[in-house]
């Protein structure tokens, strides 16, 4: 009778030497990546973070002994302002390359493509992860309300295809109530009496989701204030000829259709996806309403496009590098493209690692 315990041996060594004759050829898995690399807030280490996670992976599967020989690609495209270009080059890259999932880094760009998930039409099903940079507290929200009902699933993401990688704007909002809160006179500085905040929101899941959730969550730590909410463009945002029509509504009387009282508000809060020519030309109007920024104007451009300008200026944010494990990731940035960190290259990074 044959010991089993022989044959098992004397295949893993044939199949060794077999090995060390004639490796296999490397598996690539492709994901898809759909970029910003052109807009103001865009920053060329966004792409390059996506890279660096790609060679760190890869290093790891060698070091690893291999899985099943395989390599990782990010098959990375240029992020469109127009999100119907950036669904058809989706669709390419799962037909072209065979994706097995797709990373994305913004808010409305989330939405479209996690849209044909869930679709009436099955055959539009992708049935690919999405991870995404993409901040808007709608997605993976129970209680999102859409007069959509495609869009209103998609942000519910009840099947569970979407997967954010980067914080939600909850905390930046619960930070910057606070704040308003804890000022003087609990946030009534101007000393009229009321409390009021505007918000200026770009048109599209970003700034729309973020000040619906500000404007509920001011309301419910001081039921007695008024917020109201000016919508300005969600694309073409450095061509928008409304800019000062929409500041003087923010600094002024009500502007939503509310009972806010015709008076200046105390502060203007601007969730706005590309923030940096609303904020120059709010700057060089010498307003005197507080402005608190939000997370956009970490923006390396648009610090650069406001200079002196951007001394003075407040808000709330994400951190470039934080915790224990920023400056390595710092270190393996700057050796590999000479760049220092900006504002949201860790979370490409994370998103491409996932």
């Amino acid at each position: 009778m044959i010991n089993k315990k022989w044959i098992a041996i004397a295949l893993t060594l044939t199949t060794g030497c077999a090995a060390k004759k004639q490796q296999a050829p490397a598996s690539v898995v492709h994901i898809g990546a759909l970029v910003d690399q052109t807009s103001t807030l865009a920053v060329p280490s966004w792409a390059a973070s996506i890279r660096l996670a790609e060679q760190v992976l890869n290093q790891g599967l060698t070091q690893a002994g291999g899985l099943k020989n395989m390599q990782l690609k990010f098959d990375i495209v240029t992020l469109d302002p127009d999100d119907t270009v950036n669904v058809q080059a989706y669709q390419s890259l799962i037909t072209q390359q065979n994706i097995k999932a797709i990373l994305l880094d913004l808010s409305h760009t989330s939405l479209a493509i996690d849209v044909l998930q869930y679709s009436s039409n099955a055959t539009m099903h992708p049935s690919l992860p999405i991870l995404s940079a993409g901040t808007s507290p709608s997605f993976n929200n129970p209680n999102t309300v859409n007069s959509d009902p495609t869009k209103q699933a998609a942000y519910r993401d009840a099947d569970d295809w979407f997967f954010r990688m980067g914080l939600s704007d909850l905390s930046e909002g619960n930070a910057t109530t606070s704040f308003i809160l804890a000022s003087a006179g609990a946030g009534d500085v101007n000393h009229d009496g009321k409390l009021k905040v505007n918000l200026y929101a770009s048109n599209e899941p970003y700034g729309l989701g973020t000040s619906s959730y500000l404007k509920t969550h001011i309301l419910s730590q001081r039921p007695d204030a008024f917020v109201g909410i000016v919508t300005g463009p969600g694309t073409n945002f450095t061509s928008y000829s409304g800019y000062p029509g929409d500041i003087q509504n923010l600094t002024q009387g009500t502007n939503d259709g509310s009972n806010a009282p015709q008076v200046p508000p105390d502060f203007i809060i601007d969730p706005f996806l590309d923030p940096s020519t609303f904020t120059k030309l709010y700057i060089q109007g010498s307003n005197t309403v507080r402005l608190l920024n939000a997370h956009g104007f970490l923006s390396v451009n648009e610090l650069q496009q406001l200079g002196d300008g951007a001394n003075g200026q407040e808000g709330f944010g994400q951190s470039t590098v934080f915790g224990l494990s920023g400056p390595q990731f710092s270190s393996l940035l700057l050796t590999a493209t000479s760049l220092p960190p900006a504002f949201r290259d860790a979370i490409h990074f994370d998103a491409a690692m996932v």
